[in-house]
């Protein structure tokens, strides 16, 4: 009798292990397949009900699953998502969280330089996008975005006309530039 009630004992404990570790598989394998089904492929439009969704998807898998090695993965997509989405809010929180859950990951600073962008670009924050870009530069002098941050910086709260009359301007002085190197008589 005893063998039988540890057998069952045993059964389900199994039971419950296995339980736990499925449901973050089935969750993940949920997820990934939808991953490819929120895009349509011939117009890149996203399909927006599914891509809602597929948000909630990522943040239920990673407020269940935080120390999951793909709630890494999911958390940064779900910011890319949040921006594609036009939710700028969400996109923030999630960019936010991700830089100070990995600040050691490859994606960390494009979550930090993001941050920034959206401060910039489309909330026009520019104290807040200032002081993400000089944070960005301190830590990632180096990165690929680093231009970017630097010119960002450099041009918070111009205007796209600004810009472009700023270029213009540039690119008159250059021109002039060249055109004196090129009638500079050759030394005999």
């Amino acid at each position: 009798m005893k063998r039988k009630y540890s057998g069952i004992i045993c059964a389900a404990l199994l039971f419950s292990l296995y339980s736990c570790q499925s449901e973050s598989e089935r969750m993940a394998a949920r997820i990934k397949e939808a991953e490819n089904k929120i895009e349509n492929d011939s117009t890149n439009m996203l399909n927006r009900p599914l891509a809602e969704e597929q948000l909630k998807a990522y943040s239920e898998f990673t407020d269940k699953f935080p120390d999951d090695p793909r709630s890494e993965h999911f958390l940064m997509s779900a910011g890319r998502l949040a921006y594609r989405l036009g939710k700028t809010p969400a996109a923030l929180e999630l960019y936010h969280r991700f830089y100070e859950k990995y600040p050691g990951s490859s994606d960390a600073p494009t979550a930090l330089f993001l941050q920034g962008f959206m401060y910039d670009d489309i909330l026009k924050n520019y104290e807040k996008a200032k002081e993400l870009y000089t944070l960005f530069l301190s830590k990632y002098p180096n990165h690929q975005f680093a231009e970017s941050a630097k010119f960002s910086l450099d041009n918070l709260g111009k205007s796209p006309d600004e810009l472009f009359k700023m270029i213009e301007e540039k690119n008159k002085v250059l021109g002039d530039s060249a055109n004196k190197i090129s009638t500079v008589p050759a030394a005999q």
